[in-house]
């Protein structure tokens, strides 16, 4: 982009400077300028690739987590195909990221409890997905979360549905991404 914009600025000096040419040409130029901010990505949200119905993305995940058992066998699905998953002591699964979602999120980590039917995701910050997409797509409230030491530990959404505790925490401090989801049944203890 920068070296089009040097060759239209030197193209431009070529123009006789009357008005309507130098107005002419100074058009042109934001004119290719505006079109090529409006095709790049945004550093803050990756675009979504190709809605295809089998794409693995951050949102699906979440969407996913409100459907039961249906949707916690859909997303241990996903997590297998995105994760190497080991197996745990307790017939459990396990495994590291980073692996990248077709949205360009990052899964930092993925365990699948067969015992307990729980499962956790870790969310890598960069690129950061928004807790307030997260709480919107789910319908979760959030708290600040502090240890017993007084330290600060996140923001904690929750939300109950379809037989299971949904829940997703954030960054400490900040609060300003997501950082990990977690799904559980309701018969176990709530955090």
């Amino acid at each position: 982009m920068d070296r089009e914009l040097e060759i239209m600025t030197l193209k431009c000096r070529d123009i006789p400077q009357t008005h309507s040419s130098f107005g002419l040409a100074l058009a042109l130029i934001v004119s290719a300028l505006a079109s090529c901010s409006t095709t790049g990505t945004s550093p803050s949200r990756p675009q979504p690739s190709a809605d295809k119905k089998d794409s693995i993305t951050i949102e699906r995940l979440l969407r996913w987590s409100l459907e039961g058992e249906a949707g916690k066998n859909k997303i241990k699905a996903a997590l297998g195909k995105v994760l190497d998953l080991k197996p745990l002591p307790g017939q459990d699964l396990s495994g590291q990221g980073p692996a990248k979602l077709e949205d360009g999120y990052v899964l930092s980590f993925g365990s699948i409890g067969q015992s307990t039917n729980q499962i956790d995701i870790g969310v890598a910050p960069n690129p950061c997905f928004s807790p307030q997409l997260a709480s919107e797509l789910i319908g979760a409230q959030g708290a600040p979360a502090v240890d017993g030491h007084g330290e600060d530990r996140g923001k904690t959404y929750t939300t109950q549905r379809s037989g299971n505790w949904i829940n997703f925490t954030t960054t400490p401090l900040t609060y300003r991404c997501v950082d990990s989801i977690h799904i559980y049944p309701i018969r176990t203890s709530h955090p």
